[in-house]
């Protein structure tokens, strides 16, 4: 895990950004094929995988370990694509121990959670454009 590059919400001025609003429990293979419709013109072929493959780890972790996620939000940045995904639980949705923690570390150039003391926390992941 890194620190956040990135330490805000959505994407800067003139980058396209996109939000899902995630239902309990929703089935993870139409999270991807969401991300999959939304991202297809707006990123390259090999960038769409990898950002599929984060976005379900997110997901299908967050599942496991916490409450249900609430909003997915993916951003286009210079350099990458910025994939963010709140919780209900204030707790961090990652653990350290855990097939999500390779992969992230494997096709991420940063990622982490963001909790707030009061409020949902965010699972954070950086996905670079020069895919490994």
């Amino acid at each position: 895990m890194s620190a956040d590059p990135i330490p805000r919400t959505g994407a800067p001025a003139g980058h396209p950004s996109w939000e899902l609003v995630l239902t309990d429990q929703q089935d993870v293979a139409a999270v991807r094929r969401a991300v999959q419709e939304l991202l297809a013109t707006a990123v390259p072929d090999e960038l769409l995988d990898d950002v599929v493959v984060v976005v379900s780890e997110l997901v299908s972790n967050t599942y496991s370990h916490s409450q249900d996620p609430r909003l997915l939000r993916v951003s286009r940045f210079p350099g990458g694509v910025r994939v963010e995904l709140e919780g209900a639980d204030p707790s961090p949705a990652l653990v350290d121990e855990s097939r999500t923690v390779l992969v992230l570390d494997r096709l991420c150039t940063g990622w982490g959670v963001l909790a707030e003391p009061n409020g949902p926390s965010r699972a954070w992941a950086q996905v670079p454009d020069d895919v490994r």
